[in-house]
């Protein structure tokens, strides 16, 4: 197949776009879309969760826990699951924490907050995939903010602090 100027670019441009549409509406009472990476990828791609999106609980709400969890070990590594476009990397950053890695499997909103935060770390992984991230010894915490707001909406808080590296 021969490509005639930037026609092909275009099109798989075009293509791509509309099944990030396709991928945002479609959906089920389930909300297992919410598992859906082409569902992330077109609703980041839309705009549906603007520049910051919270689930749910603000970062405020949660701080206080985090920080519980966390304490003042300004110096840990902190893997913070599922980041989106949530500003918890950027309050973990301003608080001193200064190895947070924020990584969401969605390509679309990790290009966007690298260009948004480009002093923060984000990598696309999918943490499902076993190695995605490495060894699980490069971590002190593992936080999940979307897992948090799961527990908040179904009116159950459980607080699990696990310290990797005394494993």
């Amino acid at each position: 197949m021969h490509c005639y100027g930037d026609l092909c670019g275009s099109i798989s441009q075009l293509r791509d776009a509309f099944r990030r549409r396709i991928a945002l509406f479609r959906g089920d009472s389930s909300r297992s879309w919410l598992g859906r990476k082409e569902y992330w990828d077109a609703a980041y791609a839309s705009g549906r969760y603007k520049q910051s999106y919270e689930w749910n609980q603000t970062c405020e709400t949660i701080w206080p826990y985090v920080t519980q969890m966390l304490g003042t070990r300004l110096d840990s590594a902190v893997l913070h699951v599922g980041c989106g476009n949530s500003q918890l990397g950027r309050l973990l950053h301003n608080a001193g924490f200064q190895h947070v890695v924020n990584v969401d499997y969605s390509e679309v909103v990790i290009a966007m907050m690298q260009q948004k935060e480009p002093s923060l770390c984000f990598i696309c992984a999918d943490c499902a995939e076993p190695g995605a991230l490495g060894s699980a010894e490069c971590y002190d915490f593992a936080l999940d903010k979307g897992a948090i707001d799961s527990l908040f909406e179904s009116c159950r808080v459980v607080w699990l602090t696990y310290d990797l590296r005394s494993s």
